[in-house]
């Protein structure tokens, strides 16, 4: 897998980040890291198609029936609603590895000034818009567009337990062209473990973190990007 490079900034264009300064300063450590080492591969997961499920595959959310999550759509369906609920004293479980995106994302510097966002896919090189989640073939960004990325929204508060079950989520797309401070959320309140982020995109105008901007009693731990 890729190597996820440090967060970049630029006051005067959009920022751009793949990794996280929370997870350097919270989870790196042999422990964790000879624990993802036997994580299950991704040969077995299928990419997000885009569509959101309209529940878990299955569990009622308790410590003995957590809800489990097999796949993007219900990845999805787990961020979606986090709209309505902070699953506070809820469960939820990864069950099989999760592909957002198949393809491999990249930053550069072109012509010693314009910072592009490549992606890579299928042995083509293709440019992302940095204000949507539309891709070209040229870094303007300009003609018809080749396709677009699956993306999550930026959630506002999770309390509940969330166990990846050393599980990889590879391929995350989280962007916002408005808010200051961009994550996959808000605030995290409850815990979230065992989980091995790969090849994931977030940036923002401002202030950016792979995981959360805020964390208030929360518990982290074995928690990875690569």
């Amino acid at each position: 897998m890729k190597e996820i490079n440090q967060m970049l900034k630029n006051n005067k264009i959009l920022t751009f980040a793949i990794t996280s300064i929370l997870f350097l300063a919270l989870i790196i450590g042999v422990p964790t890291l000879a624990k993802l080492k036997n994580r299950t591969t991704l040969y077995d997961a299928t990419d997000w198609d885009g569509t959101v499920a309209s529940d878990f595959k299955r569990g009622d959310g308790t410590k003995e029936n957590p809800f489990i999550i097999s796949n993007g759509s219900e990845f999805a369906y787990f961020i979606e609603q986090l709209k309505e609920t902070n699953y506070e004293d809820q469960y939820i479980e990864l069950s099989n590895d999760i592909i957002i995106n198949p393809g491999i994302f990249e930053y550069s510097v072109e012509n010693s000034e314009k910072k592009v966002i490549k992606y890579l896919l299928n042995g083509e090189t293709y440019y992302v818009n940095e204000n949507t989640n539309e891709y070209y073939d040229n870094a303007d960004c300009t003609g018809e567009k080749i396709g677009t990325l699956n993306h999550l929204s930026v959630s506002k508060d999770f309390k509940g337990n969330f166990n990846g079950k050393s599980f990889t989520v590879f391929g995350m797309y989280v962007f916002d062209s408005e808010k200051s401070e961009v994550s996959l959320f808000e605030n995290l309140g409850g815990v979230f473990k065992d989980v091995y982020f790969s090849n994931s995109l977030v940036y923002g105008k401002g202030n950016i973190s792979g995981l959360a901007i805020n964390t208030q009693d929360s518990s982290i731990s074995n928690l990875s990007y690569d």
